[in-house]
C-alpha cells in the first residue's frame, strides 16, 4: 500500500539501516519510528485529525534534529534520499567478491595441505586444530562483513 506516509516508513527503515544497532541513537531512533508509525497506523485506519498531524509534526521534527545531529542531515532529507533509491538493486562490488574469493580459496589449499601433513604425521593435534581454527577466522570476516572492513 502506497500513499502519502509511505515515504515516512522508508525513510525511518533507512535511518534505522545507517545507525545500525550499535549506533548510540539507535533507541532513540527506535523509539520515534515506534511513535510515528502508530500514528501512521491510526491516521490510516481512523482518518487524520488536527492533533495528529500536530504529533506528527513534533515526531518529524525530533527525528529531523535527531538526524542532523548523527548523519548531518535532515531527516526530511533523509527520506527524500531514500525513496529516491526504493527498488534499486545494489550491484556487487567486484573487486570485493574477488578479494573474498582469492582469500578463501586460499585458506582452503592451506587447510588441505594442513590435513595432508597430519596423515603423514607432521603436527601434533593441538598446533593442528589452532592452526585450522586461525586460517578459518581469519577468512570468515572478508565473507561476513563485505566492504564494511
Amino acid at each position: 500500500m502506497s500513499d502519502v506516509f509511505t515515504p515516512y516508513e522508508t525513510g525511518l527503515a533507512h535511518l534505522l539501516e545507517q545507525f545500525g544497532k550499535d549506533h548510540p541513537y539507535y533507541t532513540e531512533a527506535l523509539t520515534l519510528q515506534s511513535r510515528l508509525l502508530e500514528n501512521i497506523t491510526q491516521t490510516r485506519r481512523y482518518g487524520d485529525t488536527e492533533t495528529r498531524r500536530a504529533e506528527r509534526a513534533q515526531i518529524v521534527e525530533a527525528l529531523n534534529q535527531l538526524t542532523q545531529v548523527s548523519l548531518d542531515v535532515t531527516f526530511n532529507e533523509l527520506r527524500e534520499v531514500a525513496v529516491e533509491h526504493v527498488g534499486e538493486v545494489t550491484k556487487p562490488y567486484v573487486p570485493w567478491l574477488l578479494l573474498t574469493g582469492v582469500s578463501m580459496a586460499i585458506t582452503l589449499v592451506l587447510v588441505v595441505k594442513i590435513i595432508r601433513m597430519m596423515w603423514i604425521g607432521g603436527p601434533d593435534p593441538l598446533s593442528f586444530i589452532t592452526f585450522i581454527l586461525t586460517l578459518i577466522l581469519s577468512g570468515s570476516p572478508l565473507a561476513k562483513r563485505g566492504r564494511q572492513l
